[in-house]
């Protein structure tokens, strides 16, 4: 929900996972992040949402990509979305979602 604190933890195993640390990051071309939202390097996805919607009630998509890499060569990208409601958009009377 928009203005809602976040705070989600993205993992991958390393080929050497005893010695090799994996750092995590968006590259500039792989989309933003939501609004309040950061990525720091260990895989923190934290933040308050604070994005702005359109006209305030329609959800908003995100579509960004995520790296993890071990700073020696070897890095693998995977896309995540994120979809930002409005706090008050699923109550009874939305007339934006059509469930029948």
């Amino acid at each position: 929900f928009n203005h809602t604190y976040v705070k989600v933890n993205v993992r991958a195993e390393s080929v050497e996972p005893a010695t090799t640390p994996l750092y995590y990051y968006i590259d500039d071309l792989d989309g933003p992040l939501p609004k309040g939202l950061e990525l720091k390097s260990t895989g923190e996805l934290s933040g308050f949402v604070t994005a702005a919607l359109p006209s305030g009630t329609i959800p908003e998509l995100y579509t960004f990509s995520i790296t993890a890499t071990d700073g020696a060569g070897i890095s693998d990208k995977r896309a995540f979305k994120i979809l930002v409601v409005p706090n008050n958009f699923f109550r009874a009377d939305n007339t934006y979602l059509n469930f029948s």
